[in-house]
C-alpha cells in the first residue's frame, strides 16, 4: 500500500489522515465542554454576594428590631465576598485546565462556596468526577496530585498533601488568596445537598442571615466542630431549615423533596442541576430577631423538638420517629447504630444521621446546657434591647 505525503497529510487508502497539528491544537468542537463550566457560575456569585435589605428586614419587625438589624448587619459584614468567589472560579478553571489534560472529568465546586451559607474566609471543597476506565479514588488522587505539582505551580503555595482517610482527599493552598482546598472524588450526594441548600438559601431572604447568626453562636460557645462531637456546620444549618419548615407556622421555607421530587431525589443527575430560584412565597412575616429566639425555644429542654427519639427531616417537611430510621437503616445496611447518637437529623439523600458525630454524653449535654442557657437569657431580658452580645459567651456561662 502506498502512501503520499500531501499537503501535511497522509494518503492512507481512502481519505486522508490529518497531520499530527490537528491533534495538538484540537478546535473548539473537537473539545468536550467543561460540565460543570465555571464560568456558569457567575451569575450564582451575583445572587450570593448580594446584601440583604435593611428596610425590609425591619419594616414591620416591632420589639426585634434591635437584634433583627444586628442580625442584617453582621450577614452584610460577614457573608462571603464576592472577590473571594470569582478567586475561586478562576481556582476551578486551573485545576481543570491542569487535569484535563491526561483525564476526562467534571469537577465540581461543593459545600459553602456555592451553597449560600457560606461565610467571609471558608475554604473550598471540590470533587472529581473522572469518566472513562475505572480506578480508586485513591489512584484518582495520586494521578490528580502528579498533575498539580506539573501544571501548578504558579497557584498553588507548598505541597499537595494525599491523606489517606476513609475518604481520601487532596489537601493544598491557593497562593493568591490563601484558601485551602480540599478536593474529593466520586461523591455525588455531596453535589446534590449543595445544590438543594443553596434552592432554600433562595427561598426566603431570612434564610442566610439566620444560619450565619447561628453558625457564629455555636462558633463563639465552641461547640461547632464535628470531631470533637459538637456540631459541624452543615448540622447547623439542617437544624435552621428543619425548624424553618416545621417550628414556625406558617413555615418560611418550603419542602423541596416534596414540591420537585424531579430535581431532589438520591438518582438525579449531578450535572444537570439547575442553579436558578425555585418560585416560593412565604405568608410567614416573623422578623430575623423572632425566629432566631424561636430557634432557641425550638431546641431548648421545654421546646418541640425531642432529640432522645426525634428526627429532623428536611427531606420530608417534618419530624420522622427514630425508630422509623433505625429500621430502614436495617433494612438498607446503612449503620443502624448512627441513630442512637444524642442528636438526630437526616441526611436529605442518602438518610443517614448528618449529626452521627455527636454521640458522646458529655459533649451534647455541653450543647444542650448552651441552648437553654441561651434560651433562659433570653426569657430573662428585655427583648426590645437583646442585642447578638447578650447572646454571646461573655454574657452567657455555662456551668
Amino acid at each position: 500500500m502506498g502512501v503520499n505525503s500531501v499537503g501535511g497529510g497522509s494518503d492512507w487508502g481512502v481519505g486522508m489522515f490529518p497531520s499530527t497539528d490537528v491533534f495538538s491544537h484540537p478546535s473548539d468542537r473537537f473539545r468536550v465542554e467543561l460540565c460543570p463550566n465555571p464560568d456558569n457560575f457567575h451569575q450564582v456569585v451575583d445572587r450570593l454576594s448580594c446584601p440583604v435589605d435593611m428596610q425590609v428586614a425591619v419594616a414591620g419587625a416591632g420589639k426585634w428590631s434591635c437584634l433583627t438589624r444586628e442580625m442584617v448587619r453582621c450577614f452584610n459584614n460577614r457573608q462571603q465576598d464576592k472577590a473571594t468567589m470569582n478567586q475561586k472560579i478562576l481556582l476551578w478553571k486551573e485545576i481543570y485546565r491542569a487535569v484535563r489534560t491526561e483525564i476526562d472529568c467534571g469537577i465540581f465546586v461543593f459545600g459553602s462556596t456555592f451553597n449560600g451559607f457560606g461565610g467571609s474566609g471558608c475554604d473550598i471543597d471540590m470533587c472529581l468526577f473522572p469518566q472513562g476506565y475505572s480506578v480508586g479514588d485513591k489512584q484518582w488522587l495520586t494521578m490528580v496530585r502528579r498533575l498539580l505539582q506539573q501544571h501548578c505551580r504558579h497557584f498553588i503555595r507548598g505541597g499537595v498533601e494525599l491523606i489517606s482517610a476513609k475518604v481520601p482527599i487532596l489537601k493544598f493552598f491557593d497562593r493568591e488568596g490563601g484558601l485551602e482546598v480540599d478536593l474529593s472524588v466520586n461523591n455525588p450526594t455531596s453535589i446534590r445537598n449543595t445544590h438543594l441548600l443553596y434552592c432554600y438559601s433562595q427561598s426566603d431572604y431570612r434564610v442566610r442571615p439566620l444560619v450565619l447568626a447561628i453558625k457564629l453562636w455555636a462558633k463563639d460557645h465552641k461547640i461547632n466542630e464535628a470531631r470533637f462531637q459538637t456540631l459541624s456546620s452543615y448540622t447547623l444549618t439542617l437544624m435552621v431549615l428543619h425548624y424553618l419548615q416545621c417550628g414556625v407556622s406558617p413555615p418560611v421555607i418550603p419542602c423541596l423533596h416534596r414540591s420537585h421530587p424531579q430535581l431532589f431525589n438520591p438518582n438525579s443527575d449531578i450535572f444537570s442541576l439547575p442553579y436558578t430560584a425555585i418560585p416560593f412565597s412565604s405568608s410567614n412575616t416573623m422578623s430575623l430577631g423572632e425566629l432566631m429566639v424561636g430557634f432557641f425555644g425550638y431546641y431548648s429542654d421545654s421546646g418541640h423538638f425531642d432529640p432522645s427519639r426525634d428526627v429532623g427531616s428536611i427531606r420530608s417537611g417534618s419530624i420522622l420517629s427514630a425508630g422509623d430510621c433505625e429500621r430502614f437503616a436495617r433494612q438498607h445496611k446503612l449503620a443502624p447504630g448512627q441513630w442512637s447518637a444524642r442528636l438526630l437529623l437526616e441526611e436529605p439523600f442518602d438518610r443517614t444521621n448528618a449529626a452521627r458525630a455527636v454521640c458522646s454524653d458529655q459533649k451534647w449535654s455541653l450543647v444542650r446546657s448552651t441552648l437553654e442557657a441561651t434560651y433562659e437569657r433570653i426569657e430573662r431580658s428585655n427583648i426590645a434591647g437583646l442585642t447578638l452580645e447578650d447572646l454571646s459567651s461573655k454574657k452567657i456561662k455555662i456551668h
